[in-house]
């Protein structure tokens, strides 16, 4: 049983058929535009809607991410003794290639993607996919030699028994308290990443019970300097930032070919995973300087009038507060603007960031009330993305070096008010900041 239809369910729905599989599809909506698709070069396929459906003794529920568990169908299903699966379990145990899982709050979708590029700049053949791109089983249609895997909360639910070679965990942040009924329940998800694994990866900074078996081997970084040979951070050196592992200095942090302190932590976190994985630190190291970042991810939009950011990926105030913090050098200017869908999250954590480091600060969309309520701080607010742009193609900006003005959009909201996902959102920053301010 396929419960939920989008783009997980079509993946996990192309498996079963590659293998010989029978299943069905149960989704909330009266008939998924993807079944629809999927039905055209295929044979239908026994559906109905989730609410409606009846399931047998013996059926195993391959659940989409979209799909909270506590729905109360699902609810039911459990108490009748049914198997609930997912499709990063059911590639975590078909899976016959070294494996990292790598999840967080924010910069998971960065990090898998450096990873990714680092070890095929190697030639060591990597599928990358998961939450980012590619389903996980669709990865499974090629060869690989090794495979990196970005998994959010949601997918990490029901995978209880992931037993990935190299785990990770960057981050940890409030976010999706729309789904959660405690912020620690969605902690908790996220430290499933761990289970069964080989080497834990994490991050010096967290502060929450990782459940790490003592028997794994352990990793870290973070921005103060290392202090061990298994340890990865950052150390001053001469007057000089450099990424550092142990007691070697790496990399002059000034060098690394994407920008902002937020992607120094990126990079080393990517190293950290790319050497668990096998590969030789001074190989990667001379591989770093041909990496490139994510679009949408504190991408660098080209403009006169200074450094425009299309950061449309924060979908959350942590991501936001982090962007905020990558770019704020002494004398620099920062203009912010946020806004979208709140989740639910608390936006009272940017008050001191835009207070004390932003210039000027918009708020457009659904929540933008709320948003500036919380926040507190002097806010021109719009109901749309566009209106904000026009008033800010209106006004005069400072006499500044470009790299001393920013216009950063990391909206720490989702999109699904005005656009069709973040990446719909972050095209149109992009197309209209080019025409405004070329």
């Amino acid at each position: 049983m396929i419960v939920g239809f989008g783009k997980t369910g079509v993946s996990v729905a192309e498996h079963c058929q590659r293998h010989g599989m029978l299943f069905a599809v149960a989704d909330d909506a009266a008939r998924p535009t993807r079944l629809n698709e999927f039905d055209a070069p295929n044979k239908p396929i026994t559906f109905a809607s989730l609410e409606q459906f009846r399931f047998e003794k013996n059926d195993r529920l391959v659940v989409s991410p979209g799909v909270p568990l506590s729905h109360s169908v699902l609810q039911d299903a459990v108490k009748s003794g049914l198997e609930l699966t997912s499709d990063i379990k059911i590639f975590c145990q078909l899976r016959q290639k070294p494996l990292a899982l790598i999840t967080g709050s924010n910069g998971k979708s960065t990090v898998t993607h450096i990873v990714g590029q680092l070890l095929n700049k190697l030639n060591i053949k990597t599928g990358v996919g998961g939450n980012i791109g590619t389903p996980a089983l669709d990865l499974m249609k090629e060869d690989f030699s090794a495979y990196v895997i970005e998994v959010s909360s949601y997918q990490l639910e029901l995978a209880d028994s992931a037993a990935a070679d190299v785990a990770v965990l960057l981050n940890l942040s409030p976010d999706h308290l729309d789904r959660y009924a405690a912020l620690d329940d969605y902690y908790h998800a996220k430290t499933q990443v761990f289970s069964g694994c080989g080497s834990a990866i994490y991050s010096r900074d967290l502060d929450f019970p990782l459940g790490i078996s003592a028997n794994t081997k352990v990793i870290t970084f973070g921005s103060d300097a290392p202090a061990d040979s298994l340890s990865y951070g950052i150390r001053q050196t001469n007057g000089k930032y450099y990424l550092a592992r142990g007691k070697d200095d790496l990399v002059v942090v000034d060098d690394l070919p994407i920008k902002g302190r937020h992607n120094w932590l990126n990079v080393l976190a990517a190293l950290a995973i790319a050497e668990a994985m096998g590969a030789e630190l001074a190989s990667l190291l001379t591989a770093l300087p041909s990496i490139s970042g994510l679009p949408h991810r504190c991408e660098i939009v080209p403009s006169k009038v200074g450094l425009i950011v299309n950061d449309s990926k924060a979908t959350n105030p942590s991501s936001t507060l982090t962007a905020i913090g990558g770019f704020a050098d002494a004398g620099v200017e920062i203009t912010l603007i946020l806004g979208g869908m709140g989740k639910g999250a608390d936006f009272s954590v940017l008050s001191h960031a835009i207070e004390s480091r932003v210039v000027r600060c918009y708020v457009y969309g659904r929540d933008r009330e709320q948003i500036a309520e919380q926040v507190g701080s002097p806010m021109v607010k719009f109901e749309t993305l566009e209106e904000c742009l026009l008033d800010l193609s209106t006004r005069s900006f400072s006499k500044l070096p470009i790299s001393k003005s920013v216009i950063l959009f990391s909206p720490a909201c989702a999109s699904l008010d005005q656009f069709a996902n973040f990446e719909a959102r972050g095209d149109y920053f992009k197309m209209r900041t080019t025409e405004l301010f070329a």
